[in-house]
């Protein structure tokens, strides 16, 4: 009973041969993979996108040094734009402004930056959707300026933010509205871009 038991599955996997477990991996990541194939094929062809080889060192020992596989890169391609609903993302915003939101020190909300990060891993956000690695200090400075206390003033000059990306109903963005050192660059009815001048 105890060969059976889900603890042993370290030593068994740890004396598999390495062939044999990246060739498990391979099947496994084709039949994971194949409902979404048809997307994943279509945003390739169409964005020019390069691929990568991603190696995983920690598995190394584990998988024989092999590639587990091959992902996009999206630093070289078009926003995704297919991928994210622009009803909660701000999709053609990001993509119209896409050279200056790469060059800025970016305020937005989190699931916001963790888009910005996914379209260009450069792109330089406050926080995003790890904010348990931010710990609370990181955390209630941002939700200080989000709200427009006190402090929120301090706190952007402070972390030197020269674009703001957020829905047009945060109370920070009616504050930097009628701040002189703020403009407007884009305002859709649901998302702002504000630039510092």
């Amino acid at each position: 009973m105890s060969l059976l038991s889900v603890r042993h599955v370290p030593i068994f996997v740890h004396h598999r041969p390495r062939p044999l477990i990246a060739q498990e991996a391979a099947m496994w990541w084709t039949t994971w993979s194949a409902a979404g194939q048809q997307n994943i094929v279509r945003w390739n062809t169409q964005s020019n996108c390069h691929r990568r080889h991603v190696r995983f060192p920690a598995h190394e020992p584990l998988a024989g040094g092999c590639d587990i596989g091959a992902f996009p890169d999206r630093s070289a391609a078009p926003l995704a734009q297919g991928f994210f609903q622009s009803s909660r993302f701000p999709v053609k915003m990001v993509h119209a402004h896409q050279k200056e939101i790469l060059a800025s020190r970016v305020l937005t909300t989190d699931q916001w930056a963790d888009y910005l990060i996914y379209t260009d891993p450069r792109t330089k956000v406050f926080v995003d959707g790890r904010s348990d690695f931010y710990g609370a200090e990181i955390g209630n400075q941002y939700l200080r300026m989000y709200s427009g206390n006190w402090d929120w003033n301090n706190l952007m000059k402070q972390y030197q933010f020269n674009l703001v990306l957020l829905p047009v109903e945060s109370p920070l963005v009616q504050l930097l509205k009628i701040t002189p050192e703020w403009r407007v660059e884009q305002d859709n009815g649901k998302e702002i871009l504000l630039v510092h001048r």
